[in-house]
Formats: structure tokens, C-alpha cells, sequence
């Protein structure tokens, strides 16, 4: 499917229930790159599974002088994903690494101004069978605080993480919050805010980590 976001047209599966897509693209992906953080001159940035590698050229296409890395573990996903950036133009100024965020995470020494991850977080017990793309495990954060844990230490001074979560609250109290301000605690210097969003009623609201 060939679809237009900012501008930008590139191939993907459009989001199907319970349907394994080799290129995902969903609502999650328009709410990700509607919310990135302005990078500065010359910033280097990485987005870590990168799919059809639309975050890294939508922050590609605000940021002409930034230097982008794009990781993507599905080797059928990481050519489309360069198929993307060839037919937009951006093949010269975006690299795409097949490899998983844990292994890049080991071998990589460089370290960055803004780091991006749609990681999949939809709560899933292990026993259900559900598209890997979502699947963030019991609590829907497996993938999100391996990607925490591994990835703090290499953001710059000043530098930023951006992912997406989905969870259950009680009475205005965030679950995972205490998970997530645990890994981050463990990190000097950094600090975070959550961006709630209710579909009860429309509520917005921050909570700082």
C-alpha cells in the first residue's frame, strides 16, 4: 500500500487486526511523528525499528542537516524501508542497519541528540498468539525498557528519547510509571515526562518521571 504522511509517500501495510504486516504502519506511527523533539544543528539521531523507516524521514525531512540511523531486525522490512528512502530521496543522508536494537546497542560507540522507537507495546499475556509488531509482552513495556536500559547512556547531554506506551491506569494513577522511573532513576542526569492520553474523557495530561 502506498501511503502519504507530511508529505512523504512510501509503501507499507496499512494496520490489520491480528494480521502480521512485513511493513507496519498505524495510528501509533502518525501519533509518533506528529510528537518529535526539534534536533539541533547537525544533531545525529536514531530511530530503532525503523519499519518502513517513515520516523527517520519525517525527522529527515525537518532537519536537512541532521545525521540519521535507522535499525530494523526483519530483513524483508529493512529493504522496503530502503526501497522508501531511495524513492523519497533521502537514501544519502539516512542509513538503515538490519540488525535487532539489542545487538546495534553492543557494537554501536557513537551517541545521539534524539533517539525515536515505536517499540510494540499493546499488553499481551505470553500465551497469546498477536503480531509481533505490538506484542510488548505481559505489561506492553518489554521491548520499551530493554530499549531504556541499553539506550540512556548513549544520548548526548541535553539529548532526548521518544517512544510510544499503551497501559491501564486506576484512578488517575499510571501503572507502568514506577517501572519506568525505576530504569531511568538508575541513570544520572536524566529525567522524563509522560504524555497521558484518555479515551474515557479526552483527558491530556503530564506526569514527570
Amino acid at each position: 500500500m502506498l501511503i502519504c504522511f507530511n508529505s512523504i509517500l512510501f509503501f507499507c501495510n496499512f494496520n490489520e487486526h491480528l494480521k502480521q504486516p512485513t511493513v507496519y504502519f498505524g495510528p501509533d506511527s502518525v501519533a509518533l511523528g506528529t510528537f518529535h523533539i526539534p534536533l539541533p544543528h547537525n544533531g545525529k539521531c536514531l530511530d530503532l525499528g525503523a519499519g518502513s523507516g517513515i520516523q527517520a524521514m519525517n525527522i529527515a525531512l525537518h532537519h536537512s542537516q541532521s545525521s540519521i540511523t535507522a535499525v530494523e531486525i526483519n530483513p524483508a522490512t529493512a529493504k522496503m524501508a530502503e526501497f522508501n528512502l531511495r524513492f523519497n530521496g533521502f537514501d544519502d543522508r539516512i542509513q538503515v542497519i538490519n540488525q535487532s536494537a539489542q545487538d546495534f546497542a553492543i557494537q554501536d560507540q557513537q551517541s545521539y541528540d534524539l533517539i525515536v522507537s515505536n517499540t510494540p507495546f499493546v499488553p499481551v499475556p505470553n500465551t497469546m498468539k498477536f503480531p509481533l509488531v505490538g506484542h510488548g509482552g505481559a505489561d506492553g513495556l518489554a521491548l520499551t525498557k530493554e530499549i531504556l536500559s541499553l539506550y540512556l547512556p548513549k544520548l548526548n547531554p541535553g539529548g532526548a528519547m521518544e517512544f510510544l506506551g499503551f497501559g491501564l491506569g486506576k484512578e488517575g494513577e499510571l501503572l507502568f510509571a514506577k517501572e519506568l522511573n525505576r530504569i531511568v532513576e538508575q541513570h544520572s542526569g536524566c529525567g522524563g515526562q509522560i504524555l497521558i492520553t484518555g479515551k474515557t474523557n479526552d483527558l491530556v495530561t503530564w506526569a514527570t518521571i
